[in-house]
């Protein structure tokens, strides 16, 4: 038994540290819904899609080096859109942060929430169906994308992820550009090193109940 055990200490720390490699070089995961039930993802009102929402959850993964994807399948009724959206410069600075809590109300300027963080970088990528880009999505960091808590998701406290962002139809040069935002929940995806160690710990309690009966 002690040898037993000793042998899923070994390869849980062997998991886990191998694991954990992998996501500090992939960067946090978070699982990405709409901000409230009868509210939106994407809000598109241009083309009349007010009530976009990823179905199922989308992907919001922040690296090591500050860059960022958000991924997923929005919906609203029969359209849906693949979302393929890259941000940089996902920072915490304070002036930068003073900086874009101006934009919260017009021109007045609000008192600096620390518990919120932008990107500096402006955030690109396409909306698209059966793998065919259908729209160009950008922003001009007016203000920058957020994320965090309270001002990343103004419908309410939860940690959250925003973005004002323009778009129009891919490749059409001369085509109407519209505006839209991003206003969605987010919630922390757990490490594969967590998830492993979680299995070799059922596994490890179910051998312990096979010994013991075994014994007796």
């Amino acid at each position: 038994m002690k040898k037993l055990t000793r042998s899923l200490v070994a390869l849980a720390i062997m998991l886990a540290g191998g694991l954990s490699t992998v996501s500090a070089h992939a960067g946090m995961m978070y699982e990405v819904t709409s901000h409230k039930q009868n509210g939106h993802s994407f809000w598109m009102p241009g083309i009349g899609l007010r009530h976009l929402h990823f179905d199922p959850a989308g992907m919001l993964t922040i690296n090591s080096d500050g860059t960022a994807k958000l991924s997923g399948k929005i919906s609203q009724g029969s359209t849906s859109f693949d979302v393929d959206a890259d941000m940089s410069g996902f920072t915490k600075a304070d002036q930068a942060l003073c900086d874009a809590a101006k934009y919260e109300n017009g021109a007045k300027k609000k008192k600096c929430k620390k518990h919120w963080y932008i990107f500096t970088g402006h955030l690109t990528g396409t909306l698209s169906i059966g793998g065919q880009p259908v729209y160009s999505i950008w922003s001009d960091g007016k203000p920058p994308p957020q994320f965090g808590t309270h001002k990343a998701n103004a419908k309410n406290n939860r940690l959250g992820f925003s973005s004002w962002f323009y778009f129009k139809e891919t490749g059409c040069d001369g085509c109407q550009t519209y505006h839209g935002d991003i206003n969605v929940n987010l919630a922390v995806v757990p490490e594969p090193g967590t998830l492993a160690l979680i299995a070799l710990g059922i596994v490890g309690l179910v051998s312990m109940r096979k010994w013991r009966h075994q014994a007796s």
